[in-house]
């Protein structure tokens, strides 16, 4: 025990965090037989500390008397005899009851002596414990409620909170009015960073001592895995047939991990199939092309996916609708060979193919007609063609005793609002009369005749196709009946010699023929 200014002082606290204790003694003067001790003490380190109990008793560690003194450091020990010592221990308890062993012993002997005024006991503010928290990365704002508030001895109470590891989390925000008994604080951990922080709280009543209560709480922030980003996509509508697209892709990141791959699917490949990502990690930005399918139309969901490569919270995935609108496509019909007609000649029939409404799954009907540019040379053709046939015929007879050319134009229509018209064009020759219809003049697609010549007396040409296909040589006298004369076996360009020597005048034609 040791005497200063009145004060006991204790060291060496056992099993609690009970520092120090100081008693300070009123002694009441005479006749009054009974001394009233103030007692005060230094708060508790421990933040779970939720009361003190004071012990006091006539013999060392033989505490016959108790008092709660709730979570305050300082109290009066009333009605003790008067030269007589007693024995003081602290314990602290927490908010479930679960009390600490004895702080060390101190002793005090009341005097009959004491006549001095008591000296003023100043009262700490309180303010309760806050328990520790724990939190995921990234988890937002976050609100602590302070409770407990009292100001002690001051007449107003100041509220103040530091942060141990302000990269963390900065120092919270204190929401608190002076003489309210609560308040809180706030804070919002920094974005993607993970660890912990100690908070501080500070209650200051402004004496000029025992003015400060300090309470601690730790705030733990568990690392999360952060996917990548992407930004959404927005759908698109384009016409069938419109070629080349690129959609942009924005706002890439790589989230927690190294670097990040993109990739995108169509859910419908018969409209769009090849999709082609443009993307370097770790750009933020980069592109996806596609063609859609030629003449196809509908919808499809196109998935694109960026991945960081880790074992969770690896994804992020945005989706895009793609709508082809249809289109009509204009109708089709193969070209046509130009004509060459003798003087007078009779009526002669062209064959029309390849005829269809244009796309696969377009149904319209179809109307096909021709003209003559020059109908005093070769009146308009007459059209045989019913829809929805492929193939049809024109018949073509020349005015009689007139010679010259004259431009045929044929067209299919399907009707539809645009797109609706396919025209082929050919010429029509007549002969002078007396004039002889050279040889070979007859050119029909897709072969083609042409270096004409004589082989051994004979005349011959040279058959020019496509490769894979074969072809017959026709021969007519007269453009109307045709025979077969010649038929390629292997090469799809070859030469044609006619032999038979009885002819005076013949026309030649090729057709496709499929083996």
């Amino acid at each position: 025990m040791s005497w200063q200014n009145n004060e006991i002082l204790f060291r060496g606290a056992k099993k609690i965090s009970l520092w120090r204790l100081v008693f300070t003694v009123i002694f009441i003067a005479l006749p009054v037989r009974a001394v009233n001790v103030p007692l005060a003490w230094d708060p508790s380190s421990d933040p779970n500390v939720a009361g003190y109990k004071i012990y006091y008793g006539l013999a060392s560690h033989v505490y016959t008397s108790t008092i709660d003194v709730g979570n305050v450091t300082n109290t009066t020990i009333t009605g003790l005899s008067v030269n007589t010592t007693y024995f003081f221990a602290a314990t602290t308890y927490d908010a479930s009851g679960l009390e600490s062993g004895f702080s060390n012993e101190a002793t005090y002997t009341t005097s009959t002596n004491a006549t001095s005024t008591p000296p003023v006991v100043y009262q700490p503010p309180t303010l309760n414990p806050v328990s520790s928290l724990s939190i995921n990365e990234n988890a937002g704002l976050q609100t602590i409620n302070l409770t407990g508030i009292s100001l002690g001895s001051g007449q107003s109470l100041s509220i103040t909170a530091v942060s141990s590891n302000p990269a963390l989390i900065a120092n919270p925000t204190v929401n608190y009015s002076s003489p309210a008994s609560y308040g809180s604080l706030s804070f919002t951990p920094t974005l993607n960073a993970s660890g912990t922080t100690t908070i501080t709280m500070t209650a200051n009543n402004g004496l000029a001592q025992s003015n400060i209560v300090t309470r601690t709480f730790n705030v733990t922030v568990n690392p999360v895995y952060q996917p990548p980003t992407l930004n959404p996509v927005s759908s698109l509508s384009i016409n069938e047939n419109a070629g080349l697209q690129t959609v942009n892709l924005t706002g890439i990141s790589l989230g927690t991990g190294n670097a990040v791959t993109i990739t995108a699917v169509s859910s419908n490949p018969a409209l769009i199939a090849n999709l082609n990502v443009n993307y370097s990690s770790p750009a933020s930005s980069g592109s996806l092309s596609f063609t859609p399918a030629l003449n196809a139309s509908g919808t499809t969901i196109i998935t694109v996916t960026a991945n960081n490569g880790l074992t969770q919270s690896n994804l992020v995935i945005r989706t895009f609708n793609v709508t082809v609108a249809a289109v009509n496509q204009p109708p089709t019909l193969d070209p046509i060979g130009n004509l060459t007609f003798a003087f007078n000649s009779a009526a002669q029939t062209v064959n029309l193919t390849g005829i269809s409404p244009g796309a696969p799954g377009e149904i319209q009907p179809l109307i096909v007609s021709a003209v003559s540019s020059n109908p005093n040379i070769v009146p308009n053709p007459a059209v045989a063609y019913s829809s929805p046939k492929t193939n049809g015929t024109l018949t073509i007879k020349p005015v009689a005793n007139t010679n010259g050319s004259a431009t045929i134009t044929v067209t299919v229509n399907d009707g539809a609002p645009f797109n609706h018209l396919l025209t082929r064009t050919f010429a029509v020759a007549i002969l002078a009369n007396g004039a002889v219809v050279p040889a070979a003049t007859v050119v029909s697609l897709p072969a083609t005749l042409s270096s004409a010549t004589r082989i051994n007396g004979h005349f011959s040409f040279t058959v020019n196709g496509v490769t894979g296909k074969y072809y017959a040589v026709q021969a007519s006298s007269d453009m109307i009946n045709w025979t077969p004369v010649q038929t390629n076996t292997t090469a799809s360009t070859f030469t044609f010699e006619d032999s038979d020597g009885t002819q005076t005048q013949r026309f030649y034609r090729t057709v496709e023929v499929v083996p």
